[in-house]
């Protein structure tokens, strides 16, 4: 608690330029951080703090505190935005095509897989241990939903619109009722620990 109260004791541009850095780095590497050690948080967070130093800098000649803190608080965050956009993929092609390093530092292939960029799955089928199969069978039906067509979760989870079913045992598909006039469209849960395998199709 006392390190809370020196923190809030330093000056606004010091407090500002270290928010700064932090939401960066969050808006960055969400969701790529499940590796990050205390160390890659603090230099990393320093890297978009620097960029709010800079910006908030140029913007003191306006002697107005509040909009210079405020402009390197926009910077940071667009820096933050460019980097998880564009410059992420295009330097870590950049090492692999120099053969410095083709480590992505994901824990999984399917970490990997699920969080490039281009990953677009137009078609999924989840396989359960119990050898029952679940399916959509086009997602882009579903991309108007706040959540998208589906989820694929951090621990292997999956959330989809089944529209078709296969139990255990046979080959043959039946249509799944999706649409209820009463609660409407229907997204169905998978746990990790039920899947046996998760097979996509996209056109990446």
């Amino acid at each position: 608690m006392e390190e809370f109260q020196s923190l809030l004791s330093l000056p606004l541009e010091t407090i500002s330029v270290l928010a700064a850095g932090y939401i960066g780095y969050r808006i960055a590497y969400v969701g790529h951080d499940e590796t990050h050690q205390t160390i890659d948080v603090l230099f990393a967070s320093l890297v978009f703090a620097l960029i709010a130093k800079l910006a908030s800098d140029r913007l003191a000649v306006f002697d107005a505190p509040a909009i210079a803190a405020t402009g390197g608080v926009v910077a940071a965050i667009g820096a933050a935005a460019i980097w998880r956009g564009f410059l992420e993929e295009f330097v870590r092609s950049l090492l692999r095509v120099a053969r410095v390093t083709s480590s992505d530092r994901h824990v999984t292939a399917w970490h990997s897989v699920r969080l490039r960029r281009a990953f677009a799955p137009t078609w999924i089928m989840v396989r359960l241990k119990s050898g029952r199969r679940l399916m959509c069978n086009d997602l882009s039906r579903f991309s108007c939903f706040s959540d998208g067509p589906c989820i694929f979760g951090e621990d292997g989870s999956v959330a989809l619109f089944v529209t078709d079913r296969s139990e255990a045992g046979s080959e043959e598909w039946e249509e799944a009722e999706l649409q209820d006039p009463a609660f409407g469209t229907a997204l169905t849960y998978v746990p990790a620990s039920e899947i046996e395998e998760i097979r996509v199709y996209t056109r990446d």
